[in-house]
């Protein structure tokens, strides 16, 4: 599976849990995810995304859980997660992040776990965690 048809999930708006890994996932589109209201887990490891687009998990407020570890993640877009005010675990795990920028959500406290080893950070920007 390397992308994932744009309406694939108009028709599950109950679906709480997803798991996409172990694909050959490249990109995301903003509208992939937007019907899945009730999600709260979202498995997308293990594939080759690149980047995180800004309006991707933007309507996903139930996210709870973001699994996204082992892709090639270099860019996560500012504002990119900030609307999910829920989210306690974020796994960006062995990607390949330079920068951590504003893109974690707007209320970090609520993370109880944030997993970012393996990557090659070397910059951490001042509103990161604010």
């Amino acid at each position: 599976l390397q992308g994932i048809p744009q309406r694939l999930f108009a028709n599950t708006p109950e679906l709480q849990q997803l798991s996409l890994d172990g694909n050959t996932i490249l990109d995301i589109h903003p509208d992939t995810f937007n019907r899945l209201s009730q999600l709260k887990v979202l498995r997308l490891q293990k594939n080759l995304l690149w980047r995180v687009g800004a309006d991707v998990f933007g309507t996903v407020k139930s996210l709870e859980q973001l699994l996204l570890q082992d892709n090639q993640i270099r860019i996560i877009e500012p504002g990119a997660l900030q609307t999910l005010h829920k989210l306690r675990h974020l796994n960006l795990q062995n990607n390949k992040l330079k920068q951590l920028g504003s893109f974690l959500p707007r209320n970090p406290s609520s993370l109880a776990s944030l997993q970012l080893d393996g990557n090659v950070i070397d910059f951490i920007h001042d509103a990161a965690f604010v």
